[in-house]
């Protein structure tokens, strides 16, 4: 509503201005009295009789240039608008998509296309907010081009009626290019989408490619995708540019034709003068809406891309339920739990597996057994294709999941350490901990020590998933990180596999000192993580082959366990 009374505003002020013409005009060629045009005769009245002021040439370019300099001003308040409508969106599509996003099952993100969801974050969603920008702006120079033909035609119909159709006709092709701005909008996009996916792909896998040499592959990539993603850019950006600049000429020439016409009529010169300014004013203004109507369909596949996400989130959506969860009273139970991802074989058959509260329950098994996916699903990141998941002796669907979520600690094989402090790493797992709270957690996870050895000790930054700490302090970080909400139910995710023997001792004491305090789960390759299990499951092939206490299990001949502490698989 303030856009459209700044544009308003101005509409009017270029009216004055436009008004303002006929007397300069007429003092110019010393035209007065009953020579001056009939616009100088009203404007002279008007003076004379409200402010007892007889109008003159001074008087005139006072006016003019008054006019024309708070006309300005307001073109810039008019910009201002623009902007506060096209960052209103931009805040509300960016806050409202995440937050669809992350109310999602985990699978939109593992099943989704990276440089798709990152570019349109980073690009994509910015030309939408330019786009709503540019509707905006679209309605409000449509409005101004509505208030702007009006004092030509008053002035003269027939001339207005000449610009009009003759201007149409010069331009028609201009209004039919909408399939191209489409077309070269959709590449655009696609081919913004691939350059966002590389530049991921290359900075993830940065130590990879540096280790296997392939730094200029990675930069020829990278340039290619971005050099296809001008030739698109350039061509779209010259068209939306170029049509505002082609009928500008354009409507010059309709302008001056239109002039002619009204010479040949033998039209006063004050009344030409006005209609060739209103004519001048408005055929940019015909321009911007030509362009923007060009912009508007180049951004539209933007939009389309951003809208399917929402609506791919929205189908994944998770299933909440209404159950609150408090804690682990009876335990978390898999009965007859089968799963496949999607287009892929099953994964899991069958699965029964017993967590009971307090214990260390222990998953073993080759690489690609089921036993990272059983986890997931203990999360609640998956849902089961058949069976049931109890929690409490209640289906896990029918709980409210964050209830869930913000009583458990998990553990990850490659620990996610944020690029902040230890401390907001810690206080981003419990935002209430004391520095108390903290010491203790580190304590627990055998990470106190090389802590308080650190520069800054908890302020100290931690980089990039936490690079700058070795593998081993990472994980014990990780660790203090879940210890600190002291979770009812702790996943260790293979914590170990990627540890030296001292790191994973110091994990290994730290499982230890939680065992019988908290209940716990642990997927572990290594037999050390193990041999304390209260129960341990083996799985083969999505299958549980085998369970059992580890000493019954590991004494069993001929049995699974055996044989992969034998051939020092585990």
């Amino acid at each position: 509503m303030l856009l459209f009374g700044f544009v308003f505003l101005q509409a009017i002020l270029s009216i004055l201005s436009v008004v303002a013409i006929a007397p300069i005009t007429d003092f110019l060629i010393e035209r007065s009295g009953e020579n001056a045009s009939s616009v100088t005769k009203s404007i002279q009245v008007f003076f004379s009789t409200t402010l007892g002021i007889s109008l003159g040439l001074l008087h005139a370019f006072v006016i003019l240039g008054t006019v024309t300099l708070v006309n300005g001003l307001v073109n810039i308040l008019i910009g201002y608008s623009v902007l506060r409508i096209k960052y209103a969106v931009l805040i509300h599509l960016l806050t409202d998509t995440i937050g669809k996003f992350f109310r999602t099952k985990y699978s939109f993100f593992s099943q989704g296309d990276m440089g798709v969801l990152l570019n349109s974050f980073q690009q994509e969603v910015n030309k939408v907010g330019n786009t709503f920008g540019g509707i905006a702006n679209l309605m409000a120079t449509f409005l101004q081009a509505l208030i702007f033909i009006v004092l030509p035609f008053s002035l003269s119909p027939k001339l207005t009626a000449i610009f009009i159709i003759t201007a149409s006709l010069i331009s028609a092709p201009l209004w039919f290019l909408h399939r191209f701005s489409y077309g070269l909008g959709k590449q655009n996009t696609e081919t913004s989408n691939r350059v966002a996916g590389i530049l991921h792909e290359s900075l993830t896998a940065a130590k990879l490619i540096i280790s296997f040499g392939r730094q200029k592959r990675t930069v020829d990539n990278y340039k290619k995708a971005i050099e296809r993603h001008a030739v698109v850019s350039v061509k779209f950006q010259t068209l939306a540019g170029g049509i505002s600049k082609l009928f500008q000429p354009l409507g010059i020439i309709a302008a001056l034709m239109t002039v002619y016409i009204s010479y040949i009529d033998g039209m006063p010169l004050s009344t030409m003068a006005m209609v060739l300014f209103s004519l001048n004013r408005l055929v940019p203004i015909i321009g911007l809406l030509l362009s923007g109507k060009t912009t508007i369909e180049g951004f539209i596949p933007a939009y389309e891309q951003l809208q399917k996400l929402r609506n791919d989130a929205k189908a994944y959506e998770v299933p909440n339920g209404s159950t609150v969860f408090n804690k682990l009273e009876s335990g978390l139970e898999l009965k007859q739990v089968s799963f496949n991802y999607p287009e892929r074989e099953l994964t899991l058959k069958n699965i029964n597996i017993k967590i009971k509260k307090g214990n260390l329950t222990a998953l073993v098994g080759k690489s690609g057994s089921g036993k990272t996916t059983i986890v997931d699903l203990m999360l609640g990141l998956y849902e089961e294709n058949n069976g049931t998941i109890l929690l409490n002796d209640i289906e896990l669907k029918s709980y409210d999941i964050n209830t869930y979520h913000e009583k458990l600690g998990y553990v990850p094989q490659e620990p996610q350490l944020f690029n902040i402090s230890i401390r907001e790493n810690l206080l981003w797992s419990a935002p209430n901990a004391t520095e108390k709270d903290m010491w203790n957690a580190c304590r627990l996870s055998n990470a106190d020590e090389f802590v308080k050895e650190l520069p800054e000790k908890l302020d100290t930054i931690l980089g990039d998933r936490g690079v700058r700490l070795s593998g081993g302090q990472r994980q014990r970080l990780a660790l203090a990180r879940a210890l600190i909400r002291e979770p009812e139910l702790l996943i260790l995710d293979e914590a170990t596999s990627s540890l030296d023997t001292e790191s994973e001792h110091l994990i290994q004491e730290s499982v230890d000192k939680l065992s019988g305090d908290i209940t716990i789960v642990v997927i572990a390759h290594r037999l050390s993580t193990i041999r304390n299990a209260d129960y341990v499951y083996v799985l083969d092939k999505g299958e549980i082959v085998e369970e059992g206490t580890f000493d019954d299990l590991s004494e069993k001949s001929n049995g699974k366990l055996s044989d992969m502490i034998a051939h020092q698989v585990l």
